[in-house]
């Protein structure tokens, strides 16, 4: 009799914790997908100063579908973090989520650096790159004008390297008393400096960059003393630059 006593007992206990376990998961999954706690708001906090190219990511967040319509409890900060950080004019994000139905995004942007002209159109390119947006910014010191006949839009990535040589380049020609109208880059020919005296110089790649630069110099000042107005100047050849007049 006490066995069966027992055995009363425990299977009462186990049914009341059937039922309890069942209750308390009814009561999560009511929770889960209640309506209350769905995100319907995407709070944006730039902690890095505004630029025309993040308005594009602003615009691309704040809709963003992994984020709006969903349980709250069931998203995962980690995942939705790299997808938008994975964003071409995003540096850094965390995202931040407020009961009942709030999500705060903080993002770093990149900045736009320089002009990329392909085709007519006017693209922000960050330093690596990188395709921020597709308008003017006038305080930007290095403009990249593309020859090659590639097409771009927001999101693509130009070539780096010719980005970072532009770069060191305007700083180089910069502390000669060199102004820099733009540069040039083709398929053929790779980077060329194009000076607001009218003249080009070809540099090609990056190989030998400060040796072609000493070179640059010697045939401009042999170009003022002898008068001579030149049009093109070829950096490239190892043995010594040619030029056109």
């Amino acid at each position: 009799m006490r066995w069966v006593g027992r055995g009363v007992r425990s299977f009462g206990h186990r049914w009341i914790s059937l039922v309890v376990g069942s209750l308390v998961s009814l009561a999560l999954w009511g929770i889960l997908s209640s309506p209350e706690f769905e995100v319907s708001i995407v709070e944006i906090r730039r902690i890095t100063p505004p630029t025309l190219a993040g308005d594009y990511s602003l615009v691309r967040i704040q809709s963003f579908t992994g984020l709006v319509g969903q349980s709250i409890f069931l998203l995962d900060p980690h995942q939705v973090t790299g997808e938008i950080a994975r964003l071409p004019a995003v540096a850094d994000a965390r995202l931040f989520l407020v009961l009942p139905g709030q999500a705060i995004v903080e993002m770093a942007e990149r900045q736009p650096e320089a002009r990329w002209i392909a085709d007519g159109n006017v693209f922000l390119i960050s330093r690596e790159g990188e395709i921020l947006g597709s308008d003017d910014a006038p305080k930007l010191s290095v403009t990249i004008v593309d020859h090659t006949g590639i097409p771009f839009r927001y999101g693509d990535r130009v070539d780096p390297s010719a980005v970072q040589m532009a770069f060191m380049l305007h700083d180089l020609l910069a502390l000669a008393g060199i102004n820099v109208k733009s540069f040039r880059y083709s398929a053929k020919e790779g980077l060329s400096v194009v000076s607001e005296d009218g003249w080009i110089a070809i540099y090609g790649n990056a190989s030998r960059i400060v040796e072609k630069t000493q070179e640059l110099l010697t045939v401009l000042s042999v170009a003022q003393e002898r008068q001579l107005v030149l049009s093109e100047i070829d950096l490239q050849p190892s043995k010594s630059p040619t030029f056109k007049l």
